[in-house]
């Protein structure tokens, strides 16, 4: 009896990190998303060292900004998840810039629904969505071996096709994992002891930042602020992530721009799907 399981010569859908890495078994985790950091601690042997790039938006200048008391910070991150969650959805792009490696992500996210879709300068390029109680996954031959981790033997198997993998199965996280909005916004919370910056503008908009407090093993001066409107009801506009490498980690540079809030989000079942559970 079959049951909805990728099986032992499925593989397994490779982790957030281990898609930045390009490697199914990176040598060390690349984005602690446990503990919801935004920081991409990438693997050493697979992408090499990272360059800063400067940041879009005209973000720069806040970085010298003063904090204000830590308590103000969270009350203010506290009402900005609270607003972004009744709004029920967003739209996000996310770009990790390197001298070896960028990755470009780009979302529609719901409560209960979802798309991605991932491309990679290696030439990897994955598509992920969330359907009621069944998550599907594609790509090209390249994305289906480094990015979702499947071995040659089934890559070609699937072909062109998607794979789907429903919510009874142990898969189904990984698969499903970041096509929501409540995970989305769990991501996009800085971590540590927060401040706010001063005031600044993002594509026009007036903005404040919440600066987190990344820990040591996230690299040499790194920085993760996820930035907000100026309004009684606030919304994340945009992360910027980055980190000079060291104690482990890799030198990044990571923008998120989140807008579309409360938008309807479309997502229907693919067509021409093979399930998890024959491969």
């Amino acid at each position: 009896m079959h049951s909805d399981e990728p099986g032992s010569g499925a593989g397994r859908v490779a982790s957030r990190e281990e898609q930045l890495t390009g490697s199914p078994t990176p040598a060390a985790p690349a984005r602690a998303r446990a503990s919801h950091r935004r920081a991409w601690r990438l693997t050493a042997g697979v992408v090499g060292a990272l360059t800063t790039v400067l940041v879009a938006f005209g973000l720069g200048g806040a970085g010298g900004a003063q904090a204000k008391p830590a308590p103000s910070a969270a009350q203010l991150l506290r009402t900005t998840l609270a607003d972004a969650s009744a709004r029920g959805s967003m739209h996000e792009v996310e770009t990790a810039v390197g001298t070896k490696v960028t990755i470009k992500v780009v979302a529609d996210l719901a409560t209960n629904e979802g798309r991605q879709d991932v491309t990679h300068s290696g030439g990897e390029q994955a598509h992920a969505l969330l359907v009621g109680a069944t998550a599907y996954f594609s790509g090209n031959q390249a994305a289906l071996t480094h990015y979702f981790g499947l071995p040659a033997s089934v890559a070609k198997t699937v072909g062109t096709r998607w794979v789907s993998v429903l919510s009874s199965s142990s898969g189904y996280a990984s698969v499903a994992a970041g096509l929501t909005l409540a995970s989305a916004l769990k991501s996009l919370t800085p971590p540590g002891a927060l401040s706010e910056t001063a005031p600044t503008r993002i594509d026009g908009q007036s903005v404040v930042g919440i600066r987190g407090t990344p820990g040591s093993a996230d690299g040499k001066d790194a920085s993760d602020i996820l930035y907000v409107t100026s309004s009684s009801t606030p919304l994340p506009v945009a992360v910027s992530a980055s980190s000079k490498g060291g104690n482990g980690a890799q030198a990044f540079t990571s923008t998120v721009t989140l807008s579309g809030w409360g938008e309807h989000v479309a997502v229907s079942a693919p067509t021409n799907v093979i399930s998890a559970n024959k491969l």
